[in-house]
């Protein structure tokens, strides 16, 4: 079996060198010595995430790795882990997002109900099962749901609705992402065409600016012929007058 290709990135992180490898461990250098230590970080027990200390401070190795092979993000964006798995820290399963987009990723990751899907759990006051979803829209915490239903796919396929239609979630974060394709083109084929659209608008009120500037050069071209005609004549009244007077 032929063994996969580790490739590695040389970078400094909080002013430390640290060489970032493609199987989601990172090796750095002992302070004193010099010695190189290689790790995949320890695991913080509150939020999951791998971390390890460069230059003196905690640093999330996702974060240190996603540097590496992708660039430090020119506006810091969030890096997520496409899998949800926090502690796969192999460039291939990060990603750079939004903080709006990473929490939309985050919710669609979690699970933690009684059912194999996400955001499907089971009513006992009911003997049925629910489905709920929620997202932040504009820094608010939004909950959409709904119940009764004596199937576990269809209320995951309920989930699946509110999430797409509703949240605009992406299509990992998804149960039945298949069944959404289709959807998933027409909205990107939809929100192409309204940027060209908006596009169109803007060359257009971009035009009626350029004319109406022009009709008012025009304008002002006019005038100066009518004041150079009028200081033509002006003149050659004067030199007439001059002329009689013998000056």
């Amino acid at each position: 079996m032929k063994t996969k290709e580790i490739i590695s990135k040389t970078i400094k992180f909080n002013g430390q060198k640290v060489i970032c490898h493609s199987d989601g461990s990172i090796t750095k250098f002992h302070k004193t010595s010099g010695k190189p230590i290689r790790t995949y970080g320890n695991k913080n027990t509150k939020q999951r995430y791998m971390r390890t200390y460069l230059g003196g401070r905690t640093a999330l190795v996702h974060r240190v790795i996603a540097q590496a092979f992708y660039g430090k993000h020119k506006y810091n964006f969030h890096v997520d882990h496409i899998d949800g798995d926090k502690q796969n820290n192999n460039p291939a399963n990060l990603r750079y997002l939004t903080a709006s987009e990473n929490n939309k990723g985050f919710q669609s990751k979690k699970k933690n109900t009684s059912s194999i899907y996400r955001g499907v759990s089971w009513d006992i006051s009911k003997n049925k099962w629910k489905a709920l979803c929620e997202s932040r829209i504009n820094g608010k915490r939004v909950r959409r749901g709904t119940k009764g239903f004596d199937d576990e796919r269809e209320a995951a396929i309920a989930r699946d609705r509110i999430a797409f239609f509703e949240f605009d979630f992406p299509m990992e974060g998804l149960n039945f992402p298949d069944l959404f394709v289709d959807k998933h083109n027409q909205k990107s084929h939809v929100s192409c065409m309204d940027k060209v659209n908006e596009n169109i608008e803007r060359m257009q009120t971009q035009i009626e600016m350029i004319r109406s500037e022009s009709r008012l050069l025009s304008y002002r071209i006019d005038r100066m012929t009518e004041q150079r005609k009028k200081l033509s004549e002006e003149k050659r009244q004067l030199k007439l007058k001059l002329e009689l007077l013998g000056v």
